[in-house]
């Protein structure tokens, strides 16, 4: 069974690699404009699901714990699991 965390951690990983492909065609293909709108959407789902993820489950980068720094230490790490 998945669990919520892992839901939303894949969804990250999904928008990331689509973000990332994207990208990559962009790199070698700049004047494709229908790439580029597929871009802009594909990042807007990654900020979209690194948003959800940080809500629900806490900061996935140190850099975006908030106003007190390095609060991210203080929740679990992306990686681990509830079984830990």
């Amino acid at each position: 069974m998945i669990s919520n965390k892992d839901s939303l951690m894949r969804d990250v990983q999904v928008a990331q690699f689509a973000m990332v492909e994207a990208n990559l065609y962009l790199d070698t293909h700049p004047d494709d404009c229908e790439a580029m709108k597929a871009f802009a959407q594909y990042s807007d789902n990654f900020s979209r699901a690194v948003e959800a993820y940080q809500e629900n489950c806490g900061p996935l980068f140190a850099d975006s714990s908030g106003s007190i720094p390095f609060e991210w230490v203080n929740c679990p790490f992306p990686w681990e699991t509830e079984d830990k």
